[in-house]
């Protein structure tokens, strides 16, 4: 047989294995948005195939391209979970940990004055612990370390991670505000009290000290 006709002579499942190939290098490592996001990547998959088909210049040539396709994809995919990692670290890590060693400070007073260790409490508390173990172990892996799973579902991770985060910072934005507050009416008190011992102090003279 010419070897052009190398076309011709091939089967229709190889084709189709190939396209599947496509698919899985990147469904193992992509988070997908339902039926939708696994058309996209059908098209896509069964675009490069037919572009690889056409282009190759032998069945070798055409199955060396597919592989090296299937590895790149791989490597990307890792590349991008990576860099997304790296931003997520910047943002979050450093209130991640504060978060950690919050929660290790409640469970050492929970215990501590708990006969039961495996308090309900102190139960509760060590989910939460193991919850942000893994969180900061997501936010300091390192690029080989990727795995097909983390990197698909790095966007669920990312939405706890934010959420924690979040959660944290209004808590100690609240608190910070109950400080000012009290601080404030602690003052307040002191001025009016001062105001009605000496009899010449008005309202007026206590905004302008505030203001």
């Amino acid at each position: 047989m010419d070897a052009s006709d190398w076309r011709a002579a091939i089967r229709p499942d190889v084709r189709k294995r190939a396209v599947r190939k496509i698919m899985k290098a990147v469904y193992r490592y992509k988070h997908l948005d339902g039926e939708d996001g696994m058309q996209e990547l059908e098209k896509f998959s069964q675009s490069f195939e037919q572009k690889t088909f056409a282009g190759a210049t032998n069945l070798s040539d055409y199955l060396q391209q597919i592989t090296s396709k299937e590895v790149s994809m791989k490597r990307k995919m890792q590349e991008e979970a990576y860099q997304k990692i790296v931003m997520l670290k910047e943002m979050y890590l450093p209130d991640m940990e504060k978060l950690y060693q919050e929660v290790l400070n409640k469970i050492q007073r929970v215990e501590s004055h708990t006969q039961q260790a495996d308090s309900h409490t102190s139960q509760k508390l060590k989910r939460v612990k193991t919850e942000y173990e893994r969180e900061i172990a997501i936010l300091k892996v390192s690029e080989s370390d990727i795995s097909p799973s983390l990197s698909k579902n790095l966007p669920v991770y990312q939405e706890r991670i934010m959420d924690n985060v979040n959660a944290y910072k209004r808590k100690r934005d609240n608190a910070c505000k109950r400080k000012r507050n009290n601080a404030n009416a602690y003052r307040w008190g002191f001025w009016t009290a001062d105001a009605d011992s000496s009899g010449s102090s008005s309202s007026t003279t206590i905004a302008v000290i505030w203001n």
